[in-house]
């Protein structure tokens, strides 16, 4: 895979989970908690 397939997974990836985040929160603070931990693991590893 080229850099440029690699971040587009990444962001891919980054998307879903903060729409399954926003989901979470609205309906359990667990999830949201969860979701927002891999987005900033996600973050990291695209920096």
């Amino acid at each position: 895979m080229g850099s440029t397939e690699i971040l587009t997974v990444l962001n891919a990836v980054t998307s879903i989970v903060k729409a399954l985040n926003s989901l979470g929160t609205a309906s359990s603070s667990g999830t949201g908690a969860s979701g927002s931990l891999d987005t900033a693991s996600l973050s990291s590893l695209s920096a």
